[in-house]
């Protein structure tokens, strides 16, 4: 990540620290089983802990990484529409026209 944001800086040995932590206490967590999706973990993650305090590092990473949209499926579908909407009639192009 540094090397994508240079001015990113945390401390990876500490948040190897913090990621080993919060690894080894979820896997003793039965509620966190009940959540869906990434984000509701992550957000039960840092209701339960003090993130700045606790998980200072943990916190830039997974702040920069939930940036990221979890799949292409919006462009997939628009790609889709556009297909269905430009039929081989309408994409010609003749100069009989």
């Amino acid at each position: 990540m540094k090397n994508v944001i240079p001015n990113l800086t945390f401390n990876e040995a500490e948040l190897f620290d913090e990621f080993t932590i919060i690894k080894t206490n979820l896997q003793k967590n039965e509620k966190i089983k009940s959540f869906n999706t990434l984000d509701e973990k992550w957000t039960y993650v840092f209701q339960i802990a003090d993130i700045d305090e606790d998980l200072p590092n943990l916190k830039i990473v997974v702040e920069f990484l939930m940036c990221f949209l979890g799949s292409n499926a919006n462009v997939e579908g628009i790609f889709s529409d556009m297909n269905k909407l430009w039929t081989d009639d309408k994409s010609r192009f003749d100069g009989k026209t």
